[in-house]
């Protein structure tokens, strides 16, 4: 097996915490003192009602707190509560609850997932946020989901907006945003230790100590630890895309005043995953399976100081240093990112916020013998503001007026406006509509890559010479830009029933396209060169509806259900010639279906199950069929201090596909049943 590592002599400060300190780093853990009085966590996990869910106070809206039903936007929040009785195992897996997002695995640590369509490895219009800090990477557009492996015992909640969110979270944030909120070291002031093991192999274990520094300020330190064995491909051989993953971090938080907040967190993390890679071989005249495994590594650091000002106002800013070394793009990233943001005090009808940002980043791309990056060394800048008002209008009636401005290295000057408005005629019943406008720009790889990704061997006299396809960027590149129209209605009759309906039509100018030029024959008699160079030449248009539903029957029984219909076209312009972004059209599952129910057979005894659907996908050299999986879930809250579940998943069939590489740099693996057992246990 070939391993590949950095070219780069940067010194990558990951690297002297290998896995064996961070395992003793866990033994560490055990060994500290509980700090505080144990929080029964078991009680805590109490199902919220309907009414509480719906007044919940949520921030990716509109960036400053307000209750669930009162956001004039597609919203969906996913609770711990929802989290541990899913049975996910990952951040993706708990996101399949949500209407109208595409999640689909690829192989073990490699995951497509979309909101609202165009889904793909790199999904590039969808951001991805973790505390307010963005995990959206500039190099491809799209998010590395194996490193985004956060304790779900450690998350809060999951905050989603289908649509746009670009007026206040700015460019990439068009078809959706997703903020993953942790928890306050105030709720995890114990000793906790979680482990699972599962069939084919799989393994997890969990370590997590919380305790108080002083009277107003608390600390969580944490280390995990994750293995996945390798997932079969669709001949039933071994996929090789076995999979670990090693990290450790901390969080404190306390007051400094009765006025100011203060958080500082940070995780470093070490990532090893196979996988296999199709790339062309000149010298045996075809292309060649390559098995591979990377390395992956990164830091962390954030801090926010929340201050609430005399006057009524509250500021809040925050700074985050990242750091990622990724040995599939040969290369390391550094980004640094300041953030202020102002709510004023309430003036009459109007409640007005502000802010501006501040990014930095630079990185080293090396690329691979196949793929490569052009200038591989580059530094890049982000300014941004946005203002944002919540106007009153009548006792019944208010509207959302904002615009985010950013002024960035690839395409200077995007401006991102959004009008909101809202109608509650009665305290069960709320209607909203929304025209927005949002901006993606283009990727690092966009503008400046050279890849020769398959060589097709020569077909007789008709093709007499073998074909390489050449893949190039185009610094000319301008902003994808998108216009959305939505509306929706919330209907909350009462105690036992929540509905939430969203209609949507959006429209997408300049989409990138992959466009034939004239065959290069400099390589002739060897091979023909037939390029492939990113352009604009073509306009997209997706229209659906999303419904999700909570029933509530009884204090024992609860039952959710999503489902998502959707229609995406492709328009190509009269000039353009492509045959790559044109499948999007084709792997946008016109349905999907999401259906869970839980029940609680008797005090502290859980049975849990989750029924799914999706359509088919067509892509252009294969076809995934459309597929039903359930999974099932028994839990057994001993007492307050341990909990022992067992979850069967994908119980249908052995295995099946769910996503291919659109790009088809890796081989796919399929999904498999799989049953696991977990314990978590709370020391006093």
């Amino acid at each position: 097996m070939q391993t590949m590592r950095p070219l780069s002599s940067a010194i990558d400060p990951c690297e002297c915490i290998p896995a064996r300190i961070i395992a003793v780093f866990c033994v560490l853990l055990l060994a500290l003192p509980g700090y505080g009085e144990h929080l029964q966590d078991t009680k805590r996990l109490k199902a919220l009602s309907l009414e509480e869910l719906a007044a919940m106070k949520i921030s990716i809206a509109t960036r400053t707190p307000q209750a669930r039903q009162d956001a004039a936007a597609a919203v969906f929040v996913i609770t711990r509560e929802d989290i541990r009785r899913s049975g996910a195992t990952s951040i993706p897996e708990a996101l399949r609850m949500v209407p109208g997002l595409n999640v689909a695995r690829i192989t073990r640590s490699v995951w497509a997932v979309s909101s609202r369509g165009y889904n793909g490895r790199y999904a590039n219009k969808l951001l991805v946020l973790v505390d307010g800090r963005t995990v959206y990477t500039p190099l491809y557009s799209g998010v590395y989901w194996n490193v985004q492996q956060l304790p779900l015992e450690d998350v809060e909640r999951i905050e989603v907006i289908r649509g746009p969110g670009a007026s206040i979270w700015g460019a990439n944030a068009v078809n959706g945003v997703i903020n993953i909120i942790t928890r306050s070291t105030e709720d995890t002031q114990s000793t906790v230790v979680a482990s699972s093991l599962g069939a084919p192999l799989s393994g997890d274990i969990y370590f997590r100590q919380g305790g108080s520094l002083g009277e107003n300020s608390g600390y969580r330190l944490y280390a995990r630890y994750l293995y996945q064995d390798d997932a079969p491909q669709d001949q039933g051989t071994d996929g090789n895309d076995h999979w670990q993953d090693v990290r450790a971090g901390f969080r404190i938080d306390g007051l400094l005043r009765q006025s100011d907040e203060f958080t500082i967190e940070g995780d470093v993390y070490h990532n090893r995953s196979g996988r296999t890679i199709t790339a062309p071989d000149y010298q045996v005249g075809h292309n060649v399976d390559q098995q591979r495994e990377d390395d992956d590594n990164g830091l962390v650091l954030l801090s926010r100081l929340n201050h609430h000002h005399r006057s009524g106002g509250e500021s809040t800013i925050q700074a985050y240093y990242d750091y990622q070394r990724r040995d599939e793009e040969q290369g390391f990233r550094h980004t640094v990112d300041l953030d202020y943001q102002y709510h004023f005090p309430a003036m009459g009808r109007h409640d007005l916020s502000a802010g501006a940002g501040y990014r930095y980043t630079h990185d080293d791309i090396q690329g691979e013998p196949f793929l490569t990056l052009e200038p591989h060394d580059k530094s890049y800048q982000l300014f941004s503001g946005f203002i944002q008002d919540e106007i009153t209008l009548a006792d019944q009636w208010s509207c959302l007026l904002g615009t985010k401005m950013e002024v960035n290295d690839f395409t200077g000057m995007e401006v991102q406006p959004s009008a909101r408005l809202l109608w509650r005629p009665d305290s069960h019943q709320a209607v909203w509509m929304s025209v927005s406008r949002a901006v993606r720009t283009p990727s690092r790889m966009e503008r400046g890559m050279i890849g020769r990704i398959v060589l097709v061997p020569s077909e007789g006299p008709e093709q007499p010479y073998a074909r390489v396809l050449q893949v190039m960027g185009n610094d000319g590149l301008d902003s994808e830009t998108m216009m959305a129209y939505e509306m929706g209605y919330r209907f909350h009759p009462g105690e036992s029933l929540y509905a939430d309906l969203a209609i949507f039509y959006n429209h997408y100018d300049q989409f990138r396209s992959w466009e034939q030029l004239p065959p290069d024959t400099s390589r002739l008699p060897a091979y023909l060169v037939m390029p492939l160079q990113a352009d604009q030449l073509m306009e997209s248009e997706s229209y659906g509806f999303e419904l999700a539903a909570d029933w509530r029957p009884g204090s024992a029984l609860n039952l959710q259900l999503a489902y998502s219909w959707l229609q995406v076209n492709m328009l190509p312009g009269p000039d353009s010639q492509d045959i790559v972004s044109q499948q999007f059209e084709d792997i946008s599952p016109r349905q999907q279906v999401s259906l869970r129910a839980g029940i609680d057979l008797a005090p502290g005894v859980e049975l849990d199950g989750w029924l799914r659907y999706v359509d088919e996908l067509e892509f252009s050299r294969s076809r995934i069929p459309a597929y039903w999986s359930l999974d099932l879930r028994l839990a057994w809250q001993v007492d307050e201090r341990l909990e022992l579940s067992v979850t069967a998943q994908n119980i249908f069939d052995d295995r099946h596909p769910e996503f291919l590489d659109e790009y088809g740099f890796i081989t796919a693996t399929e999904v498999e049943r799989q049953i696991y057992g977990k314990v978590v246990f709370h020391f006093q």
